[in-house]
C-alpha cells in the first residue's frame, strides 16, 4: 500500500507496508530536517501520538490488537 498526502506548503509522502515479521512500517518522506508526528486510531475520534522526528523517518507498529487501525502524520512546529 502506497499514500501520498500533499499539504500547498510542504508536500509529504507516506507509504506503509508489512514486513516479514507482520509489523506494519510507516515511512515519512517529507522536507528534509522538518519534524512530523505520526498519530494512531482505532475509531478516527481519538488520535494517541505515536512518534516524532525529523525527515526522512520510519515508525513500526508492532503486533495490531486491533482489526483496523488509522495513522496520520502532521507537520510539527519546532520551538
Amino acid at each position: 500500500m502506497e499514500l501520498w498526502v500533499h499539504e500547498t506548503a510542504d508536500p509529504v509522502g507516506v507509504r506503509g507496508a508489512l514486513d516479514n515479521q507482520r509489523r506494519f512500517r510507516i515511512t515519512v518522506e517529507g522536507r528534509l530536517g522538518l519534524r512530523y508526528a505520526i498519530d494512531s486510531s482505532d475509531d478516527l475520534n481519538q488520535w494517541t501520538h505515536a512518534m516524532d522526528g525529523r525527515a526522512p523517518l520510519e515508525y513500526d507498529e508492532p503486533a495490531p490488537t486491533t482489526r483496523r487501525r488509522y495513522y496520520r502524520v502532521r507537520p510539527m512546529i519546532d520551538p
